[in-house]
């Protein structure tokens, strides 16, 4: 599921980009009507799977929208830093790390 704030050409880039087929859905900030940290962008997200907040995990590359957005809305949140490792992970690799349990 890929959740940004971005345009309603969203999901045209990442089908050109080739994600498409990795992706159970798409929700951008113009067609939510929010944008993080807005928790209501998390809203139809969780819709779409099918699942509550509390099922749920969000990975993003901000601080203050990403995590802050979704914890806003109840979502457990990591945030990713590739460059210098000051995330929670550094790698989407380290995600399974964190589920379970």
């Amino acid at each position: 599921m890929a959740v940004s704030n971005w345009d309603c050409s969203l999901r045209r880039v990442l089908e050109q980009a080739g994600l498409d087929g990795y992706l159970d859905g798409v929700v951008s900030s113009a067609e939510a009507g929010a944008r993080k940290p807005d928790p209501a962008i998390f809203d139809p997200a969780l819709k779409l799977a099918g699942v509550g907040p509390d099922e749920a995990l969000h990975v993003g590359d901000t601080a203050d929208e990403d995590v802050a957005g979704a914890r806003a809305a109840g979502i457990r949140a990591l945030l990713i830093d590739r460059t210098n490792g000051k995330g929670d992970i550094s790698s989407l690799e380290q995600i399974v790390e964190h589920l379970g349990g």
